[in-house]
């Protein structure tokens, strides 16, 4: 369960899932990988997963990549919510 004290180690550790798990997929030339909204069952605040889970997407598709579709499954409307609203903002920092 997610622990606010941890939580620095915490995004570290979600970030380095994503990488892994999109550098396991280049290993095989995967084209497409879905990633539900990671850690957020366990506490961890959708607010600040959803920046952490979205960058290292966006950080690994701006690399020569066998990936080209990476898909979020959003179970609810607030998820689908805080996803958009941290793209649009990751979107704005990039440009």
């Amino acid at each position: 369960l997610f622990q606010a004290s941890r939580e620095p180690e915490c995004a570290a550790l979600l970030k380095r899932v994503v990488e892994v798990s999109l550098q396991r997929a280049e290993n095989y030339n995967i084209r497409s990988v879905a990633f539900p909204a990671m850690s957020t069952s366990y506490g961890y605040p959708i607010e600040k997963a959803a920046p952490i889970l979205l960058e290292a997407a966006v950080e690994h598709l701006q690399r020569a990549t066998s990936v080209r579709l990476i898909v979020f499954a959003l179970l609810t409307d607030v998820s689908f919510t805080v996803f958009s609203q941290s793209l649009g903002a990751l979107s704005r920092k990039k440009s």
